[in-house]
C-alpha cells in the first residue's frame, strides 16, 4: 500500500457517540469538534445510545453522567458488558463539582477520561484528537493484518495449484512410461512425489513463519524485544548463518539531546548473530554511507552482492577479492570504495541488505548472508523483505503508540500543573485581600490618629506591595520567556550586588530570625553583567532559602572565583528538595511543597526566573541537596572577568528607549548644601474608566495642592484638554473605545496643545512604552504607581 492511501485511511472520518439528554449540549459538542474529520451520532437517552451501539461501531463515546432515566455510570456499565462495544473508549461529562467517589467510579467503569462543564474546547479536542488518531491507526493496523493475510492465503492457494498441477502432469507422463520401464518410473514417481512434499512442507513452513511473524508483530506491545530471536529463526529456516540489524538512532547519546541539521543520524546495532572466531564483530554505529547498511540507509534501497567476476574493494562484507551484484542493484560503482563493514569478513559469499521502512520513514536495515551458498532464491529474497516490512511497521507502530503516551502524559502533566497554579494564584491573591479589606473596615470604625488606624494602613500598605511583587515575578518570566529583556551590562564589583541582594531579603531574613553570614573572597572580584538582574538573581535565591527554612536557621551566602568562572552559593540547612523533585525544581509553577498549611507564599515562580536570567548572563545554575531535611544548595557559575578585560573595558553608551519614568532623585555636586523644593501647583486632568481610580487619585492630588479635574472616556478628555489646558494630563492606556494612543495622538494634532501627556496604565512591557511615545506621550508609568515617584514627576520640568 502507498503512503499515500495509507494517509488517506488515515485521515478518513471516524464515528463518534455524543450523549446527552440536554439538546443544547449536544450541538454544543458537535460545534467545539467541528474540525475533527468525524461523523458524529447523537443521542438524548442512555437507551438511545444503547440502540446505536446495536448497529454500529464508535472509535470515541462521550458521555454525560445527570441523564434521566439511565446516568451515564449505568450506560457505561451496559456498554463495557457488552463484548462488541467493551473496548470503546468512554470520555465522561458533569456539570456537578468535582467529587472523588464520582471519579473513581468513572475509572473503575473503564473511562479514559472525566470532565467537568463548563469544558475548555482545546483541552476536549486535545482529548478527542487523541483517542481518534489512535483509533485510525488501530484500524489502519487491523486492515493491514487482514490484507496480510489475504495474501499469503492467495499466494498458498496459488502454490498449492501450481504444484498440483505439476505432479498430476508429471504423473501422466510416469504412467504413460510405466508400460516400457515399470520400474524406472515407480523409483522416479517416487523420487518426484517426494521432492513434491518436501516443497510443499517448504511452502507450508514458510507460510506459518511468515503468520507467527504477522501475529507477534501485530500483537506485541514492544517488538524490539524480539527482533532478535525472530531474526535468528528466519536465518536458520533459509539456511542463512549470518543476520544483523541495524536501527536508526535520531539521538546522539553523547551530545544529550536530538540531533540538529549538522549532525546526521546514525546506526545503533540493535541484533546481530552467526559470527565465528576470528572474524571482526559487529560494529556498535555506523554513519549513513559506511559500509553496506549505511550505503542501503543512505540510498534508501536494496543491495545484494555475490560472489563473480569483477574487483571491488568490499573487504570486510564477503570474504572474497572479488564480487559481483545481483541484477536487483541498478549499478556496481554505488558499492566501491566502502569502508570495511561488519558482516563477518573473510568468509561470506553472498549477502543482502534491505531498508526497513514505514510511510516513508527510515527504520533501519536488515542484512543476511551465507557462507555455503552463492545466491539465494528468489523467493527466499521475497520473504525476508517481507520480513523487513513487517519489522518496520511494527517498530513505526510501537514508536507512534509510545509517542501518544507520551503525549496524553505530557496534556495530563500541564494540565495538572494548570489547576496548581490556578490554586495557588487565587490563594496568593485572596491573603493580601483579607488585611486590606479589613483595614478599611477599620478605617471606617475609628478615630484618626490612633494606633490601630496606623497598624492598618501599614499592613495594607504591605499586601499591597506583595500582590505587585507578584504580578512583577508573572511579567518578568513573561518577558524573559519572550525574549524581551534586554540586558545593561557593566564592569560590576560582586561585593556591590552581594550587598544590594542582601539588603532587599533583610526584611525576610528578620522576620525569620535567620542568621545570614556573607563570605567573599579579599580585593575585588568582577563581572560583566546587569547589575539589577544579577541582584535580582541572588535576592531570589536569599528568599527561596529563607522561605524553606523553619525560623532561627543558618543561610550562607559566598562568592569566589573559580578558573574562568565566578561561583556565587546560596545554601540553607532548611527542609531540603526531595531527589524526585530536583530534576523538576526549575520549571515553571514548581513548588517543593504545595500544601493548604504552607505558609511561604509565592506562585513557584522565582526559581525559573533566576535559571532564565543566568541563561541570559552565558552561566548556568545547579540545585543540590541530599533529601528532606538536610537544606540545599544553589550554585551559580558566570563567565569571569580577566585583569586585562577589566582594564580595557568600556562601558556601552546608555541609552533610554523605552520612555520609561524612573524615580531617582537628582544628582548633588560635593558640598553643596541640599535645597528643599516647594512643589509646583499643577492643573491636572486624570482620564480613567476606573471610578475608584479616578475618585482616589483626584484626592490625593488635591491634598497635595492641585487642581484636578477627571474624564472617563477618550472624547471627554478631548473636551476637557481643549476647555482648560491643563498642566498634566494622566492618562490611561485600556479606555473604552478610544484608546489612551488614539487619544494622545488626537491631541497632538491640536498645534496650540501643550499640555504634558503622561501614560499612567498596567501595561509594563517595553513594546508598550514605545508605544506610548511614539503615539505622543511624553513618560510612562506603570499601576499601581508610587506617590513618591509621581510627585517626583509632575514636578519635573516639561
Amino acid at each position: 500500500m502507498s503512503a499515500s492511501a495509507s494517509r488517506s485511511r488515515l485521515e478518513s472520518p471516524v464515528d463518534i457517540l455524543l450523549v446527552d439528554d440536554n439538546p443544547n449540549n449536544l450541538l454544543a459538542l458537535e460545534a467545539i469538534l467541528a474540525n475533527i474529520n468525524g461523523r458524529f451520532v447523537k443521542a438524548s437517552s442512555g437507551a438511545e445510545a444503547l440502540k446505536c451501539l446495536l448497529s454500529q461501531d464508535f472509535a470515541l463515546i462521550i458521555l454525560d453522567i445527570q441523564m434521566p432515566d439511565m446516568d451515564g455510570f449505568e450506560t457505561a456499565e451496559m456498554i463495557r458488558g457488552r463484548e462488541r462495544s467493551r473496548r470503546i473508549p468512554i470520555i465522561f461529562l458533569t456539570a456537578f463539582n468535582r467529587s472523588d467517589t464520582q471519579v473513581h467510579k468513572g475509572y473503575a467503569l473503564g473511562a479514559v477520561d472525566f470532565l467537568f462543564k463548563p469544558i475548555f474546547p482545546e483541552v476536549l479536542r486535545s482529548k478527542v484528537h487523541v483517542f481518534v488518531d489512535l483509533f485510525r491507526k488501530t484500524e489502519e493496523v487491523r486492515k493491514q493484518a487482514e490484507l496480510l493475510r489475504d495474501v499469503e492465503k492467495h499466494e498458498h492457494e496459488r502454490r498449492l495449484a501450481e504444484e498440483k498441477q505439476r505432479w498430476e502432469a508429471e504423473l501422466l507422463r510416469q504412467q504413460v512410461e510405466q508400460e516400457r520401464q515399470v520400474s524406472q518410473a515407480l523409483a522416479l514417481t517416487i523420487r518426484e512425489r517426494e521432492r513434491a512434499e518436501e516443497a510443499l512442507r517448504l511452502s507450508n513452513a514458510r507460510l506459518r513463519l511468515l503468520a507467527d511473524t504477522a501475529n507477534q508483530l501485530l500483537f506485541s506491545p514492544e517488538p524490539r524485544h524480539f527482533l532478535s530471536a525472530l531474526y535468528a529463526q528466519l536465518a536458520a529456516h533459509l539456511g542463512l548463518e549470518v543476520y544483523n540489524c541495524y536501527l536508526v538512532d535520531y539521538r546522539r547519546e553523547d551530545d544529550g539531546g536530538l540531533l540538529t541539521g549538522e549532525a546526521p543520524p546514525r546506526l545503533h546495532l540493535e541484533s546481530s548473530g552467526g559470527g565465528i572466531d576470528g572474524e571482526a564483530p559487529d560494529l556498535e554505529w555506523l554513519e549513513f554511507g559506511q559500509g553496506v547498511p549505511g550505503k542501503v540507509a543512505q540510498l534508501r534501497e536494496e543491495l545484494i552482492v555475490c560472489e563473480g567476476e569483477e574487483e571491488s574493494d568490499l573487504a570486510g562484507v564477503a570474504s572474497v577479492t572479488s564480487v559481483a551484484v545481483l541484477p536487483v542493484l541498478p549499478v556496481l560503482p554505488v558499492l566501491t570504495g566502502l569502508a570495511k563493514v561488519p558482516v563477518h569478513a573473510n568468509s561470506l559469499r553472498v549477502f543482502v541488505c534491505y531498508p526497513m521502512m514505514a510511510d516513508g520513514r527510515l527504520i533501519g536495515t536488515l542484512g543476511f548472508g551465507t557462507r555455503n551458498r552463492a545466491r539465494l532464491e528468489d523467493d527466499e529474497i521475497d520473504l525476508l523483505h517481507i520480513v523487513g516490512d513487517q519489522s518496520a511497521m511494527a517498530l513505526e507502530r510501537a514508536r507512534l503508540v509510545a509517542e501518544l503516551q507520551s503525549r496524553a502524559e505530557a496534556l495530563a502533566e500541564a494540565d495538572r500543573r494548570k489547576d496548581e497554579f490556578l490554586a495557588m494564584l487565587a490563594h496568593e491573591l485572596r491573603n493580601p485581600l483579607v488585611p486590606i479589606m479589613t483595614g478599611l473596615k477599620t478605617f471606617q470604625m475609628v478615630e484618626p490618629g490612633t494606633p490601630k488606624l496606623q497598624r492598618a494602613r501599614d499592613a495594607m500598605e504591605r499586601q499591597v506591595r506583595h500582590m505587585v511583587r507578584l504580578v512583577d515575578d508573572l511579567l518578568d518570566v513573561s518577558r524573559v520567556t519572550a525574549g524581551k529583556i534586554e540586558l545593561r551590562k557593566d564592569l560590576i564589583d560582586v561585593a556591590t550586588i552581594v550587598q544590594q541582594a542582601v539588603q532587599t531579603s533583610q526584611p525576610m531574613m528578620a522576620e525569620k530570625q535567620h542568621e545570614l553570614s556573607v563570605s567573599l573572597p579579599p580585593g575585588r572580584l568582577e563581572l560583566i553583567v546587569d547589575q539589577a538582574r544579577l541582584a535580582q538573581i541572588v535576592s531570589n535565591l536569599l528568599s527561596n532559602a529563607a522561605k524553606y527554612t523553619d525560623n532561627g536557621g543558618h543561610i550562607e551566602l559566598s562568592a569566589a572565583s573559580i578558573g574562568d568562572f565566578v561561583e556565587l552559593r546560596v545554601r540553607d540547612n532548611g527542609r531540603g528538595i526531595r531527589p524526585e523533585m530536583l530534576p523538576q525544581v526549575f520549571g515553571l509553577f514548581v513548588q517543593s511543597d504545595r500544601t493548604l498549611d504552607m505558609a511561604q507564599g509565592g506562585l513557584g515562580v522565582g526559581l525559573t526566573l533566576v535559571k532564565r536570567l543566568v541563561e541570559l548572563h552565558g552561566g548556568t545554575i545547579q540545585a543540590r541537596s541530599a533529601g528532606e531535611g538536610t537544606g540545599s544548595e544553589f550554585i551559580v557559575r558566570l563567565p569571569g572577568v580577566s585583569r586585562q578585560q577589566a582594564a580595557n573595558y568600556v562601558p556601552p553608551p546608555r541609552r533610554d528607549v523605552t520612555g520609561e519614568f524612573r524615580a531617582m532623585p537628582p544628582p548633588v555636586a560635593p558640598g553643596a548644601a541640599k535645597v528643599e523644593q516647594v512643589p509646583r501647583r499643577l492643573r491636572i486632568l486624570v482620564v480613567d474608566d476606573n471610578p475608584d481610580i479616578r475618585a482616589t487619585l483626584h484626592d490625593l492630588l488635591e491634598m497635595q495642592g492641585h487642581e484636578v479635574e477627571v474624564a472617563e472616556d477618550g472624547p471627554q478628555a478631548i473636551e476637557r484638554v481643549l476647555a482648560s489646558r491643563p498642566d498634566v494630563a494622566l492618562v490611561d492606556i485600556g479606555l473604552p473605545g478610544m484608546d489612551g494612543f488614539a487619544l494622545a495622538r488626537a491631541l497632538r494634532l491640536d498645534p496650540q496643545m501643550n499640555t504634558r501627556l503622561v501614560a499612567m496604565t498596567g501595561y509594563g512591557q517595553a513594546e508598550d512604552r514605545r508605544r506610548a511615545l511614539d503615539a505622543g506621550f511624553e513618560a510612562h508609568v506603570v499601576k499601581p504607581v508610587e506617590l513618591d515617584d509621581l510627585s517626583r514627576l509632575l514636578q519635573e520640568q516639561p
